[in-house]
């Protein structure tokens, strides 16, 4: 695993020193061979990631997720092709490859797709977990309130109270924010509003659960770009998509006061860490990014996985975007189909009452939620780790002690590569900012 992660990482940052362009022996982060098979699977997207780490991946994520993720992509890279003869695929032409089929595609159908499974899906979560909380509250009765809200004793946690208030301040500090940094002063409060004091805290606590349930996350997909473009359709210019709307997902981190209460850590030791952490990481990261920004122009070949993404990220962006930058129809209105979305939702709603019925894992569900927005080349090696988990190696140690093992394996793997990874970069620093004299 060392040798491998050195060959993927460490090659093309020191061949890059003594040569013009980086020498790969696998191209990074994946082999293209959509244009390979347009011939016979015309509009599919496909290739193979070529990251070890997405196969170690596959072995740690639970297996139902990741077969759901890996029907996803299978359903998206075999399903366009019936959908081009079709001729729901207008905007593809041969010669494309990953990045353009893949973004052409979302146009014309997938996009819209995936908003309608995945509002389905942050549906159920949140029916689930209304149902659970009514469950519990017949199974306990009547619940004492005060003592809820008083904090553990000897944690250091915050009082609820005190956590309300520094919510809402710090809430409605980006909401002033939002208002003075938009020069249109007929701006929709009620907007910044419902994303602040409603979305964030159902979202938030509705993940939370989840997380602490199964293990997932579920959320309605892009909250703050379909509302934007939809809600704000009156709205004309860009400035809106950066302005900082208050709304975010805090539901992951309920797992960080699981860990401190499993290690031991007193809550407020965290907050003092966070405080001292902050402004040396602000520093420490400027001065580093601008040492990473002289070794090569990014993107450039130097930096392969960014000269292939940020395209694609910058296609996506440009299509919220222009939804309130143009005054008559754009990319945007084509992209958005009430058909396919309905067509979505009814998808996994459906999906969720067959496996219900069958009484299948819901994880596939999510799974497949998460694999219709991916790129089959990143599913196709989690799905081999998956595959060589549950069939080779949890027979060979044992379920219990193979869950155990495959963290580990994978942390491991991590931490290696980003050492090796580092040290190419510190060698290359180091190389460059050394000049060569006449004399």
């Amino acid at each position: 695993m060392r040798l491998g992660s050195g060959i993927y990482v460490g090659l093309p940052a020191l061949t890059g020193l003594i040569a013009s362009n980086p020498i790969t022996l696998l191209p990074i982060p994946w082999i293209d061979l959509t244009r390979t098979t347009e011939h016979f699977l015309p509009a599919a997207p496909l290739g193979i990631g070529t990251d070890l780490g997405l196969v170690i991946l596959g072995m740690v994520l639970p297996f139902w997720v990741v077969l759901g993720s890996f029907t996803a992509a299978m359903v998206h890279a075999l399903g366009s092709p019936i959908l081009y003869h079709a001729g729901y695929l207008t905007h593809w032409r041969p010669g494309m490859d990953t990045i353009m089929t893949n973004f052409s595609n979302d146009v014309d159908v997938w996009l819209s797709v995936y908003i309608g499974a995945g509002v389905a899906v942050g549906t159920i979560g949140i029916f689930h977990e209304m149902k659970a909380l009514r469950t519990r509250s017949k199974a306990k009765g009547v619940v004492n309130w005060k003592d809820r809200i008083q904090p553990p004793i000897g944690r250091g946690d915050v009082s609820l109270l005190g956590a309300f208030g520094v919510y809402l301040l710090t809430t409605f500090g980006a909401i002033l924010l939002c208002k003075y940094l938009l020069e249109d002063h007929d701006f929709p409060l009620l907007f910044l509003l419902i994303f602040g004091f409603l979305l964030t805290p159902l979202v938030s606590y509705v993940n939370a659960r989840m997380a602490g349930l199964t293990g997932l996350t579920v959320g309605f997909p892009m909250i703050k770009e379909g509302a934007g473009a939809l809600i704000l359709s009156g709205y004309r210019g860009v400035d809106i998509w950066f302005v900082p709307i208050p709304y975010a997902d805090h539901g992951r981190r309920a797992q960080l006061f699981r860990e401190v209460e499993l290690t031991g850590t007193r809550l407020s030791s965290v907050l003092k860490a966070e405080l001292l952490l902050l402004p040396l990481s602000l520093l420490c990261g400027f001065i580093f990014w601008s040492l990473i920004w002289e070794i090569s122009p990014i993107p450039s070949p130097a930096f392969q996985y960014a000269q292939t993404y940020w395209h694609l990220i910058a296609l996506r962006q440009s299509l919220w975007y222009s939804s309130t930058a143009s005054e008559g129809p754009g990319l945007f209105d084509e992209a958005i189909k009430i058909e396919w979305i309905v067509g979505g939702f009814g998808l996994a709603g459906g999906t969720f009452l067959v496996l219900s019925w069958l009484r299948m894992p819901l994880s596939l569900v999510y799974g497949f939620v998460r694999g219709i927005q991916g790129l089959p080349h990143m599913l196709i090696p989690e799905m081999i780790g998956a595959l060589i988990g549950r069939y080779s190696l949890e027979r060979r140690f044992g379920i219990e002690k193979w869950r155990r093992y495959a963290p580990v394996l994978f942390t491991g793997f991590a931490c290696g590569m980003g050492l090796i990874g580092m040290s190419a970069v510190a060698v290359a620093l180091i190389s460059r900012s050394v000049s060569q004299l006449r004399f």
